[in-house]
């Protein structure tokens, strides 16, 4: 098998000629006035478009390099070494790139950085890579690796020095364990402004954080930075994995109602999983007839016609429907807004807590022109009258509808 030519292209992230080398030597017919020692030393190292920067400095450092100006004389001196690292470097990585990299290795100094010369940057590069490689050419490597396991340790008891302490909520919200129930390696706890604790599953916790929004389920305050960070530590440290939403499965109907709830106030509609609860199998079946016609003259395409519930699965079929209406809500306010109104008709708890702006939003409804309000009248009352049989004054379904129009 013919092997390639070794001349890597400028600033081409590692990538190298695709021509075969030519008469027994190292370049193609193209690049073979283009000879250089660097590309000897990327070729050595196997240099690709992952650019794994340590293998260079490990080559340069453990086998004897030449002389840049005498390509025949061994120079094996501090000063030349550094010389080809910074040859390469210029060769291989243009200046945004290396600040791109350094950022991320030092984030603390990203303004300086940002402001510096590509050569003070690459020399920072070479101490850095240089440290490393002294480490573990001194085999010191077991001591840094004891200092770093005090260190995780200490941290670790800074982060769950909370999770013994009497906390504000018994359950976590998501899971619905009790505290005592959550395993320690899941366990996360973090005292608020207000000095009050809460203890929750971390991974249940990293799950809302990121696709709710960080903020205490409890008490609607912002979950500050440095608690999300420290979250984010523990569950590295005890290897826990973030959940999926591919993997995710209720496994109670308060649970379905809770995500439901969650992503609804996300939207900005107050709710509360207790007020879902008290809905029968006939009172959703209303709630998406309602809502249905009064989208009736928009593009709807959530609880189509063709949607049905199970009748024993039915909260988790209106759960799982109802959450992918609300999760791009700024997409389609109103429809919303109508789900919330069709709520409100069918569930005291829901009508006594809408919002008055909502009530402003106009909807549509069949009969909504005509003049006959006999039928305008029986039209809601079979659509709700048969789901509040706990209702003994009619005039409540009377003033549940009058918000209509």
């Amino acid at each position: 098998m013919e092997q390639l030519c070794i001349f890597r292209f400028f600033h081409a992230d590692g990538h190298k000629c695709s021509r075969c080398r030519e008469n027994n030597g190292m370049y193609c017919k193209k690049h073979k006035g283009k000879i250089n020692y660097i590309f000897e030393i990327m070729e050595a190292c196997n240099i690709s478009t992952s650019l794994d920067i340590y293998p260079i400095i490990q080559y340069i450092y453990d086998n004897d390099t030449y002389d840049l100006n005498s390509p025949d004389i061994v120079n094996n001196t501090a000063d030349c070494k550094q010389l080809l690292f910074y040859m390469i470097m210029v060769y291989l990585l243009s200046k945004p790139r290396l600040i791109k990299i350094l950022s991320r290795l030092l984030t603390h100094r990203r303004e300086s950085i940002h402001k510096a010369k590509k050569k003070d940057l690459i020399k920072l590069y070479h101490d850095i890579m240089y440290k490393t490689y002294d480490i573990y050419k001194k085999d010191e490597i077991s001591q840094v690796i004891k200092i770093q396991q005090f260190t995780r340790r200490y941290i670790h008891r800074k982060i769950v020095k909370y999770n013994d302490c009497v906390s504000e909520n018994v359950e976590d919200p998501f899971s619905y364990d009790s505290i005592d129930e959550i395993p320690e390696e899941y366990k996360f706890s973090y005292k608020d402004h207000k000095g009050h604790i809460y203890i929750f599953n971390a991974v249940e916790l990293e799950y809302f954080i990121r696709n709710q929004g960080a903020w205490n389920p409890y008490t609607k305050d912002a979950i500050p930075d440095y608690v999300i960070n420290r979250l984010h530590i523990l569950m590295r440290y005890n290897e826990l994995a973030q959940k999926n939403a591919d993997e995710f499965k209720w496994h109670t109907t308060r649970h379905a109602y809770t995500d439901l709830s969650q992503i609804m106030e996300k939207a900005g509609f107050y709710t509360n999983v207790e007020w879902f609860n008290k809905l029968s199998f006939k009172a959703c079946k209303n709630i998406i007839s309602i809502y249905r016609d009064l989208c009736s003259d928009i593009s709807n395409p959530y609880f189509a016609r063709g949607f049905e519930m199970r009748k024993n699965e039915f909260v988790f079929d209106f759960c799982k429907e109802a959450i992918t209406l609300f999760e791009d809500a700024d997409e389609h306010y109103i429809l919303c807004c109508n789900f919330m109104k069709a709520l409100a008709i069918n569930s005291d708890d829901f009508y006594h807590n809408l919002p008055a702006w909502l009530l402003n939003i106009e909807s549509s409804l069949p009969f909504q022109e005509t003049r006959n309000s006999g039928l305008l009248y029986m039209y809601i009352q079979n659509l709700i009258y048969d789901n509040l049989e706990d209702v003994e004054d009619e005039h409540v379904i009377t003033r549940r509808m009058s918000f209509l129009f």
